[in-house]
This record gives C-alpha cells, structure tokens and sequence, in this order.
C-alpha cells in the first residue's frame, strides 16, 4: 500500500486498486505483474513494487525485482471495476 494527498494505492497480484478518500471511488486496474505480498512505495508520480513472490506451477518463488508503474498513465487505462463507498456498482 503506498499514498499521496488523497488516493491510496494497493497492489496484490495483477490488480492496482486506487481509492479516491474525497470522492469515497475505488477503481480497479488490470496490470501485466503476477506478484503478491510486494512492498510498494510512492515517489513523483510513480508506484515502485519491490520483491513479492512469484507464483510458479508447484511452487512460490521471492522475487527480487522492482517494477516502476507511471501513474500518469492509468489515465488512458481502462477501469476493471469501479466502486462508489455506500452506493451500488458503478458501470463504465
């Protein structure tokens, strides 16, 4: 999980979830990173995620890698699943 000002990023095994906490929307993305339990951290409008595990056939594997994720461009990626705090599912 990673922040800045009023959106709070979470990563977990393909999907980057940004929650917005003044409009109280939750928006999903689909990203090309098969990785769990990585650290991620926030700096000039970028997501670094660091280590994670990889999960192989018959296996997990640690991962010592870092993956930079431009936050600029979410703007021209499609939204998996959106949600609004309180409210039904929003359609896109």
């Amino acid at each position: 999980m990673a922040k800045k000002d009023h959106l709070i990023y979470i990563y977990e095994n393909g999907k980057l979830v940004v929650f917005n906490t003044l409009s109280g929307v939750l928006n999903q993305y689909l990203i090309n990173l098969r990785i769990s339990s990585a650290k991620m951290f926030y700096d000039n409008d970028y997501l670094y995620i660091l280590g994670g595990d990889v999960n192989k056939e018959f296996s997990v594997e640690s991962s010592q890698n870092l993956y930079k994720v431009d936050l600029n461009q979410l703007r021209k990626t499609k939204i998996n699943k959106s949600v609004v705090l309180g409210n039904n599912l929003v359609e896109n």
